[in-house]
C-alpha cells in the first residue's frame, strides 16, 4: 500500500489532525513536521510525527522518495514550500490543506 505524506510546520492543530487521521482512516500516513535550524517544536508532541530541520539531510531522509507516495498533503502553504510543491512528481496527488491563517498572513491583506 502506498503511503500519504503529510508535511506541516509546527502548529497547535497538527497533533489533533494526526490523532483524527489515525482514528478515522485506514490509509497509511507519514507525518513530517519541518522546523527552522536550531529550533525546537512548541506544539507538535505526537510520537508519530517526524521532526526535521527544513532542507537538512534529516529532512530529506524523513521525506524520502516522493514518487513512492500516493498523495502529498501540504498543511499550511508557505513560500518555503512552493519550490517543494513545484518539484513533486506528476504521478503524486497534491492535496492542499488550508487552516486559514496562511491566507491572512499574505501581504495583500495588510492593507485592510
Amino acid at each position: 500500500m502506498q503511503k500519504n505524506l503529510h508535511l506541516s510546520h509546527d502548529n497547535y492543530f497538527f497533533d489533533i489532525f494526526i490523532r483524527n487521521c489515525n482514528q478515522f482512516t485506514s490509509q497509511e500516513n507519514k507525518f513530517v513536521v519541518y522546523i527552522e535550524k536550531d529550533a525546537q517544536t512548541k506544539h507538535v508532541k505526537s510520537n508519530q510525527a517526524i521532526i526535521a530541520e527544513w532542507g537538512s539531510q534529516n529532512f530529506q531522509n524523513a521525506v524520502g522518495d516522493l514518487e513512492k507516495y500516493k498523495a502529498v498533503y501540504i498543511h499550511f502553504l508557505t513560500p518555503k514550500l512552493v519550490n517543494f510543491v513545484l518539484k513533486l512528481p506528476h504521478s503524486v496527488t497534491l492535496v492542499m490543506v488550508f487552516w486559514g491563517s496562511e491566507v491572512f498572513s499574505l501581504k495583500v491583506f495588510f492593507k485592510f
